[in-house]
């Protein structure tokens, strides 16, 4: 929770409705024509924030307007005493990140900071952005950030105000030189200038260009910026700043006294519900799904549209505000069961593909998490798949290889490189395949075959590898096959890729025991198209432990590949009556594999 911090005058406001507003008109009515009494409360508002906004300020909320109360005093709660004192802090000496839930006041209250600090103090530089200029500066528009701001000063006592000019994304105290401009993110922001403070409203709802460039504009105007948002599905800029902002204030909605009423959330499956008691609608069920809840959020999670939406205006959760394909709780719980792998390295192999010898580096790609034998080789009584994504090589992402025992569906083996070429890589693959040699030969090689994939593909037919998924109708019954080789990417394959590979490791088919993998599925999103894409690949690039320059989620397309692998192509199979082979592709391996995919449907 909020610091329950306080500030030299503040302590002496009343903080209940009916004692505050009196206070206030006391006040008011004291210093009507007293101008001693009036320099007073300047100086004790200029020294003290918190005391100005809980004794002058006011904002309005339209939802309030049935009570009569849609104007209505600005009474901090001890959260907000907490962001207003940050803000303070943080004007003219560091950049700030606001995270926030919905409605916590926050908007309110950067702008307050800024008023407080154009009203008392001078030559000071404030400049406002937001991606849209009715966002900025519109007239009759309540979320504008220059409305709010006059709706501020416009409730404070006359002897207050300064003489200010007011023009189109211009306000200037005329009597100590403040200043407060307006900008969108539509030129380049702010550059040329220079700023005591540069707020950034909504930063999560600028797309990715726009992000950038306010970002880079502002880096030389201030030495304080105010990055203010809920997460928003574009707002890779954003969450970038989040990540490594040295301040970060982060407003979630449980602090909020009128929205944490019954608060509660669930540990191992089980209900915790605080002391206080309350009621709920009938048909009213509570969701174990171990996040913080309260009666109010329940509530206003049958309002969201969709997850997405609580995601992003409620739990400050930035891949859940992209809707994130993998279910989070399952996730993390099979991540915290990830184990360490047994052994890491490089496979040395020839040119032709033949494995020589496992030798152990510290800083190998290839990691395992399996025995090795008396001869340095995995088990070889049991049968192998490998699924390999493939990158340019250059740096920008990781080419990545999988490897999954068919007879347990553990993932033994995990290979990332994001300079390896597509032909070295080939020649790998195969060299894997070869070494992971089980009971029905090689090991399966299954790979993405767009792009770079079909480099890899020619390379590994030079190899004559036996072991190949081709290309098949997989949205058909009969699953016909092509003679060409590779899996092949389109938007409805994937999807049905990954519904496979979701579905294997929620029911615990497949054990991928790499925590850095299954944490990785966290940054797959559902886009607007329904296009299933990894977060940083529609996003400008960052660094990642590996070494590419741009994580693109590869290792997870070579998880799915290999678990595809050994749904159904890892061997024939045997007929429980006869005993005889039923040879992979006849009708009653068709027919088989429909009655499979029949009862894995009922199940999920």
């Amino acid at each position: 929770m909020a610091k329950r911090e306080t500030s030299e005058h503040y302590k002496l406001v009343p903080t209940g409705l009916v004692e505050n507003l009196r206070f206030r008109r006391n006040l008011v009515l004291m210093a009507a024509g007293q101008r001693r009494i009036q320099q007073d409360l300047w100086k004790m508002c200029a020294r003290d924030l918190l005391f100005w906004f809980n004794v002058f300020v006011w904002t309005k909320d339209q939802r309030l307007a049935p009570q009569g109360m849609a104007n209505h005093p600005f009474i901090t709660y001890p959260f907000q005493n907490h962001a207003l004192l940050t803000l303070s802090k943080a004007i003219g000496h560091h950049d700030l990140v606001i995270e926030k839930s919905r409605d916590m006041g926050a908007s309110w209250m950067a702008l307050g900071a800024f008023a407080h600090k154009w009203l008392f103090y001078p030559d000071h530089s404030f400049l406002m952005v937001s991606r849209n200029e009715s966002y900025v500066d519109q007239i009759g528009n309540e979320k504008a950030l220059y409305w709010k701001i006059e709706y501020i000063l416009d409730h404070l006592p006359r002897w207050m105000v300064p003489a200010f000019d007011r023009k189109k994304l211009h306000l200037l105290n005329r009597d100590n030189g403040s200043l407060i401009s307006g900008e969108t993110t539509t030129g380049d922001v702010g550059v040329g200038d220079r700023r005591t403070c540069v707020l950034l409203d909504e930063f999560g709802a600028f797309d990715i260009d726009a992000g950038k460039r306010a970002i880079s504009g502002t880096r030389d105007v201030t030495l304080s910026r105010i990055f203010l948002s809920t997460p928003k599905p574009q707002g890779f800029a954003f969450k970038e700043m989040r990540d490594k902002c040295r301040h970060v204030l982060r407003l979630h909605w449980s602090e909020h006294p009128g929205k944490n009423r019954g608060l509660y959330h669930t540990e191992d499956g089980e209900l915790a519900i605080d002391d206080i008691t309350y009621t709920h609608s009938p048909g009213y069920r509570f969701i174990l799904d171990g996040k913080l809840r309260s009666p109010w959020y329940d509530a206003e999670c049958e309002r969201c549209v969709n997850v997405q939406e609580v995601a992003q205006e409620l739990d400050i959760d930035y891949g859940g505000a992209q809707h994130r394909f993998f279910r989070v709780e399952v996730i993390e719980a099979l991540a915290e069961k990830a184990t360490v792998p047994f052994a890491c390295g490089e496979l040395v192999h020839d040119h032709n593909a033949s494995p020589q010898r496992f030798m152990e580096t510290l800083n190998g790609h290839l990691i395992l998490w399996v025995t090795l034998d008396q001869y340095g080789r995995p088990p070889a009584d049991r049968s192998y798949g490998v699924g390999v994504d493939v990158a340019v090589g250059t740096g920008a992402s990781n080419s990545a290889i999988s490897v999954v025992d068919y007879s347990t569906g553990e993932k033994v083996a995990e290979y990332l490189n994001p300079y390896i070429d597509s032909t070295d890589l080939a020649l790998l693959a195969v060299a894997l395949c070869r070494w992971f040699k089980g009971v029905t030969g090689p090991a399966f090689l299954i790979w993405e075959a767009n792009g770079q994939g079909r480099q890899f593909g020619m390379e590994v037919l030079k190899l004559d590898h036996p072991r190949i998924y081709y290309r098949t109708a997989e949205e058909t019954t009969s699953r016909k096959v092509t003679d060409t080789p590779g899996w092949w990417t389109s938007i409805p394959s994937k999807r049905m890729l990954f519904d496979e590979y979701a579905r294997a490791l929620y029911r615990h088919d497949y054990n991928n025991r790499s925590k850095a993998a299954l944490n990785e599925c966290l940054n797959y999103i559902i886009t607007k198209t329904g296009a299933i894409e990894h977060n940083q690949a529609i996003a400008y690039t960052t660094m990642d432990p590996s070494g590419a320059r741009a994580n693109h989620g590869d290792i997870v397309i070579a998880d799915a590949l290999a678990w595809w692998s050994m749904r159904d192509l890892a061997t024939n199979d045997t007929d429980e009556k006869t005993g005889n082979i039923i040879p992979v592709g006849c009708y009653q391996w068709r027919m088989d594999r429909l009655e499979d995919q029949r009862r894995k449907e009922a199940l999920w």
